[in-house]
């Protein structure tokens, strides 16, 4: 199974209860555009984030879809490692990205959550550094490819897509709406009419 991690605004800013409301609209939102589409997933949710479970093989097909989903802001398909300590995220980045990167130049771009007795420039320095050999140098500003890490908890999500969605708030979880027609307009009175 393949992992594609969620990233949702707007809902975030809402309080617990709405926030939590809203979370499972979304979640159920994708589950069922991903079933009209024949994908079996599984959605977890995880401070602030939404994991998406799909088949290997349908990776681009529910990326596509998740991308037009209301309430996601972006989306990440990603490589998950457990860890124990920063050289166990080290071997899995060069694992993961030393052929990608020859002869390109690059960037680490690292997001932490969660209680490590590293800091998330701690990862940035040591990944750049295990990397720099394989590529054409590092550069912050305008490199040729962004290598991001995203690291809760004993995981390290791995990943080179941001793909942006509509964000705004889930479909369903607008309340009820009154909308006059132009021909009862005609019967409002309008100061200096």
């Amino acid at each position: 199974m393949a992992l594609i991690l969620v990233r949702y605004g707007e809902v975030a800013i809402k309080g617990v209860g709405t926030r939590s409301r809203m979370e499972r609209l979304l979640m159920h939102n994708i589950l069922s555009g991903l079933r009209g589409i024949g994908i079996s997933a599984r959605v977890t949710r995880s401070q602030g984030r939404l994991f998406v479970e799909v088949p290997d093989d349908r990776v681009k097909e529910s990326v596509e879809l998740i991308s037009r989903v209301f309430g996601v802001k972006s989306l990440s398909p990603v490589r998950v490692y457990v860890f124990k300590e920063l050289n166990d995220i080290v071997n899995a980045a060069v694992k993961e990205w030393s052929d990608l990167i020859r002869g390109r130049r690059f960037a680490v771009r690292v997001h932490r959550v969660g209680s490590h007795n590293f800091t998330s420039i701690d990862v940035a320095k040591a990944v750049g550094a295990a990397l720099k050999p394989f590529s054409a140098g590092v550069d912050l500003e305008r490199p040729d490819i962004e290598l991001f890490i995203e690291i809760r908890g004993d995981k390290a999500y791995l990943f080179t897509e941001v793909i942006n969605g509509p964000g705004g708030l889930p479909l369903g979880s607008e309340g009820r709406l009154l909308a006059l027609y132009p021909a009862a307009l005609t019967h409002l009175w309008l100061p200096g009419s």
